[in-house]
């Protein structure tokens, strides 16, 4: 018996058969119960994308857990512990304390790779901002909504701290030099990208506009940036990601399929 396969579907089919193996990284999850079915699709959404970018045959030996916490009341929306790594994400204006905080793995990191058996991931959203309401969830199809912190914007930040933008990791900290004062410096086979100061975790500064910027703002959605994001990614790494034109589709295809199965459910 033939099914027919709708537009939607279809796009995203040819999409994928374009760009190889859709998740050729593997990635699992496990949420903690009081994650809503709301916030876990969020969370899967932003994991999707991640196995779609990254096509290099990569499986995390362990899930990475997924928690809402107390984070304590310092603006920080949410952290992605590795190991003993630390990286908080803070809401914008908002700033760690004079020696607080972790530092995403502050200098040198330790001997683990992200799918190490030995290294273990936790995403972390703040309880306070949650509780509150204070956070959207949606998916790449959904509106941005004013006034709130976009939560597939904040998984997407986390997921790229545990694929490996981390001074925690060993092959992303041999690259990382405690130059120019306060910040540091990724250096790449051919590029350097500035990053934050050991204290504001592993990040790029906040006046260049970024996925992987320590700050967010209320009503902000940012996608995973082929440059600097990916490009150190697959520098440190030796990951492969669909071209970007493809990468593109790739990611309007998911969002189309989304979108038909939310209107066929309505």
């Amino acid at each position: 018996m033939k099914c027919p396969i709708p537009a939607a579907l279809g796009a995203i089919v040819l999409a994928l058969a374009l760009a190889g193996p859709a998740s050729a990284m593997v990635m699992t999850a496990t949420f903690d119960s009081n994650y809503t079915d709301a916030e876990q699709a969020c969370a899967q959404s932003a994991i999707n994308q991640w196995q779609a970018t990254i096509t290099s045959a990569t499986t995390f030996a362990n899930s990475v857990r997924f928690r809402i916490v107390d984070l304590g009341t310092m603006g920080i929306l949410a952290s992605t512990s590795i190991g003993s790594g630390y990286a908080p994400l803070m809401a914008e204006g908002e700033w760690l304390p004079p020696g607080g905080g972790g530092g995403g793995g502050g200098g040198g990191g330790s001997a683990i790779t992200p799918w190490d058996s030995t290294t273990f991931i936790t995403i972390d959203l703040n309880s306070e901002f949650v509780d509150a309401g204070a956070l959207a969830f949606g998916g790449p199809s959904d509106p941005v909504v004013g006034g709130k912190y976009d939560a597939l914007t904040i998984f997407r930040h986390e997921l790229c701290h545990a694929v490996g933008f981390s001074a925690t990791y060993t092959d992303f900290a041999a690259k990382v030099t405690p130059v120019p004062d306060p910040y540091r410096t990724y250096t790449g086979t051919d590029f350097t990208v500035e990053l934050t100061g050991a204290a504001d975790g592993t990040h790029i500064p906040d006046a260049t506009p970024d996925l992987m910027n320590v700050g967010l703002a209320e009503g902000v959605r940012k996608d995973i940036s082929s440059d600097p994001d990916l490009k150190v990614l697959m520098d440190a790494y030796g990951y492969t990601t669909p071209e970007p034109a493809t990468l593109a589709f790739v990611a309007i295809g998911l969002a189309s399929v989304v979108a038909a199965r939310r209107r066929r459910a309505a």
